[in-house]
């Protein structure tokens, strides 16, 4: 009797210790072979530019409107294409700039769309919207 019951356990616990090892979590993408930076303008307040799969983008936004109470916020973006690497910041270099990075994993376009939003505020209308058409080409 003990040893009919003792094949099945051992079973199920050498099952449980093969699954416990296995780590099915995301694959980290490679790192991008190069870097393009776009500056977006308050003149053009929706830019495209085409890059190739495993490139690095950097969009330069200007200052919001509302000057140093408000946060840029991205609103959309397709990360199936694009992976957001960085956290929308201030620029090194350029005063009064925020930047963000994306890396393009695979072929295809997203629409990056940046709002400019009170900080604090629990709903807003924003008065400053930019967005960045981006295609990644996977030549």
């Amino acid at each position: 009797m003990k040893a009919k019951l003792f094949a099945p356990i051992l079973g199920a616990v050498v099952c449980l210790a093969v699954l416990a090892g296995c780590q099915t979590g995301p694959k980290t993408p490679p790192p991008p072979k190069s870097t393009t930076s776009i500056e977006i303008k308050p003149d053009n307040r929706a830019p495209s530019i085409s890059i190739s799969v495993n490139t690095a983008i950097r969009i330069v936004l200007p200052g919001p409107i509302g000057g140093p109470d408000y946060r840029w916020v991205i609103v959309s973006n397709n990360s199936r294409v694009l992976h957001q690497t960085t956290d929308v910041e201030p620029a090194l270099g350029s005063a009064g700039s925020f930047s963000v990075t994306f890396h393009a994993l695979y072929a295809g376009r997203s629409i990056v769309r940046f709002a400019a939003i009170k900080s604090g505020a629990l709903e807003s209308s924003p008065d400053d919207l930019y967005q960045v058409t981006v295609t990644a080409r996977g030549d």
